[in-house]
């Protein structure tokens, strides 16, 4: 295929209603920094064989980077008050974290090893360090190794090994505090974990990550996330131990819009409760039941659970706090009928809606849309017997 033939062929495809680069490219700007590769090529023709085909190919080039640019779009003053916001929040729980975790040293001195454990774990007497606690320093998701499939913290000095593993049941508490300062808080945490422990009297070899270690395990008594999230591992607190700064969290819920509003309202609250970090009110927005169209034979489940709900919150609150400034419905569709109600009794009525959405991010000092693989840009709302519309797509913003 010639220059010119593979040109007619990708333009054709990225300006394609159906399947063009807004809807199932790779992604609109990695598409453009490749459209302007061409530039030069196209510059040529035009200089030094100019005409009507010159001409031509000019202004598809200049259609195609066109609609690859995005449309430029003016974002209102308060358009990021929500990450501001965010930001306070995060620094205002980081220090809460950060004096913490002081305290809890502090007041766990008096049983706590004033240096790393250097003791055979195997020949030595682990009498005198067992039941002490010792300060393990932050280490980072390298460092950890893996034996038997099973994820290990280990640190290492002067040639002792100190394992906590991953997956214990006081492990797991200080996970779901992590979990819930991303879902509440800020959905990034480094995962460079500092260790309060408690030494076991029971030693472990561990063979694996192409190396074998003998060392004393602890199980945690707190833990440092990231610098970020301070969890006492002893905390009583119903539903598993706290971060530090968790009870001072405060969440102002809108709910979610009158039955009535349209799907464009339905979305758009959606986008808003991602904003704001009202993760109630975006759960309330997707439906509980799932209907699949079928010309033969309509699929209806009256109860549905997304099982991925808080992953794809997290990722959603990750978008909207970094790569995407905004995000707006661009074009709603025509109602049509995915199951009458009249095909097998007790069968609701159900209707459905696509929508697009257009999500606006800073390329070269400006605000414009765009679409990437990152970003859901298709969407779609559902109802049953007239009911309010909810969203049926199972996905990040």
């Amino acid at each position: 295929m010639s220059w010119l033939e593979k040109r007619v062929f990708d333009w054709e495809r990225l300006l394609d209603s159906t399947f063009g680069a807004w809807r199932t490219s790779r992604g609109t700007r990695a598409e453009l920094a490749n459209h302007l590769g061409h530039k030069a090529r196209v510059d040529f023709l035009v200089e030094h064989h100019p005409g009507p085909f010159a001409t031509a190919m000019r202004e598809d080039w200049e259609t195609v980077r066109a609609c690859l640019d995005g449309d430029l779009v003016t974002l209102p003053a308060d358009a990021l008050e929500f990450r501001t916001r965010g930001e306070e929040q995060v620094k205002a729980i980081g220090l809460q974290a950060a004096a913490a975790w002081k305290v809890l040293l502090e007041a766990r001195a008096g049983e706590t090893l004033g240096a790393f454990p250097v003791i055979d774990p195997f020949r030595g007497d682990r009498s005198a360090v067992t039941g002490k606690l010792v300060s393990l320093p932050t280490l980072t998701q390298r460092e950890w190794l893996v034996d038997m499939g099973k994820n290990y913290l280990a640190w290492n000095q002067s040639g002792a090994w100190v394992f906590c593993p991953a997956s214990t049941p006081a492990m797991n508490k200080v996970f779901s505090a992590m979990q819930r300062y991303q879902k509440r808080v800020a959905p990034s945490v480094r995962l460079d974990i500092a260790v309060l422990g408690r030494i076991l009297p029971d030693p472990r070899l561990l063979a694996g990550s192409g190396r074998t270690a003998a060392g004393l395990e602890v199980e945690p008594v707190a833990a440092l996330v990231g610098g970020v999230v301070c969890v006492d591992v002893s905390d009583p607190s119903e539903g598993g131990p706290r971060f530090a700064g968790e009870e001072t969290l405060r969440q102002e819920r809108f709910g979610a819009p009158a039955d009535d509003a349209s799907p464009r309202e339905v979305l758009t609250a959606m986008i808003s409760a991602v904003k704001r970090g009202d993760q109630e009110t975006w759960n309330g927005l997707f439906a509980d039941w799932r209907a699949v169209p079928d010309a033969d034979r309509p699929i209806y489940y009256p109860v549905w659970t997304w099982n991925g709900r808080d992953s794809e919150w997290v990722r959603s609150r990750q978008l909207l706090l970094n790569k995407v400034l905004d995000a707006r419905v661009r074009w709603m569709g025509d109602v049509r009928v995915v199951i009458r109600g009249d095909e097998a009794p007790g069968l609701p009525r159900v209707e459905e809606v696509e929508l697009e959405l257009d999500h606006v991010g800073l390329f070269e000092g400006q605000t414009r849309t765009f679409k990437s693989v990152d970003v859901r840009r298709r969407w779609t709302v559902q109802r049953r017997n007239g009911g309010p519309w909810r969203i049926t797509s199972e996905q990040r913003l």
